[in-house]
């Protein structure tokens, strides 16, 4: 029987140990931290990771979570180059306000906001935060500062970062790298957690069926093609105030574009399934009249 060591009981240790039972496969987690772990994400699931944890037995119940749909972003004052970024993320007790996930921008950072259930959301922050207190961060947002208020927060703000994380191999002699510690983009697209699900599932079994696990490298780079492409353009485009103001009122009015380029970063769909129709209407989204900068 094959024996597996699990280093780590975040998303993807605990994915790839419940794939390995199903799969026949002896496996131990090894954690130092006691149970339950605090997770500096921004709660933010696919629909192709809600299949991935369903597939795997496990239930998100329906009053920790609330159903949400991406929205457009706002953009704020310039932009500028971040060589690295991080991430802050808090809950508070607040009720939603919109059944989005919204996205405010700034220089050099944005500001996610989540509806995690009926009566929560979580509020993300990524980008160069420069080591900033959450509060501080808040403050550089008049719209979300007046949001928040009165709000309760109820977890300590979390961190998480450098977002890039470079991998020359996934695997070597009986070791392999699964989750963010297989190679990272960035979380600003909210694919993390789909990716660490469906790639853990993929290296059980790759080994549960016996074969090298250079097929896992294969597998790795096939699931996260679309993610890596878009993720890269994206932050391109974050860079570049103006471009970034014309990609967001284009896709504002192509919704479908959106759903499609949102599709293609999570796995749904294929890089290819942009098209060249696609290709033209991202030209468009593009070159679209640029509002002029706006407060968040």
């Amino acid at each position: 029987m094959t024996r597996l060591a699990i280093a780590g009981a975040g998303p993807a240790g605990l994915a790839a140990a419940i794939r390995a039972r199903e799969r026949g496969l002896d496996a131990v987690v090894l954690e130092r931290r006691a149970p339950p772990l605090e997770k500096a994400c921004g709660e933010g699931l696919m629909p192709l990771g809600v299949a991935a944890l369903a597939a795997l037995g496990v239930a998100v119940p329906p009053e920790r979570s609330a159903p949400t749909a991406p929205s457009g972003a706002a953009p704020g004052s310039r932009g500028t180059r971040a060589p690295a970024r991080f991430g802050l993320r808090r809950h508070f007790r607040v009720a939603p306000w919109a059944p989005f996930v919204e996205v405010h921008w700034r220089a050099g950072v944005e500001a996610y906001v989540t509806p995690v259930a009926s009566d929560e959301v979580g509020v993300a922050f990524l980008g160069r935060t420069g080591g900033r207190a959450f509060a501080a961060l808040v403050a550089d947002f008049p719209a979300l500062r007046t949001r928040l208020a009165r709000a309760t927060p109820v977890t300590p703000a979390r961190g998480a970062g450098p977002f890039r994380q470079r991998v020359r191999r996934r695997a070597r002699g009986r070791v392999a790298l699964v989750g963010d510690a297989a190679g990272y983009v960035d979380a600003l697209t909210g694919e993390g957690l789909t990716l660490a699900l469906r790639g853990a599932v993929a290296l059980v079994d790759t080994l549960a069926d016996g074969r090298p696990l250079r097929e896992w490298e294969r597998a790795w780079r096939r699931i996260t093609l679309g993610h890596r492409v878009v993720t890269h353009a994206l932050l391109a485009v974050a860079r570049a105030p103006r471009v970034r103001a014309r990609l967001v009122r284009g896709l504002a009015a192509d919704p479908a574009l959106f759903d499609r380029l949102l599709a293609i970063a999570s796995g749904e769909a294929p890089l290819a399934a942009l098209g060249v129709g696609g290709l033209l209407r991202l030209g468009v989204a593009l070159g679209a009249p640029a509002p002029p900068p706006t407060a968040s």
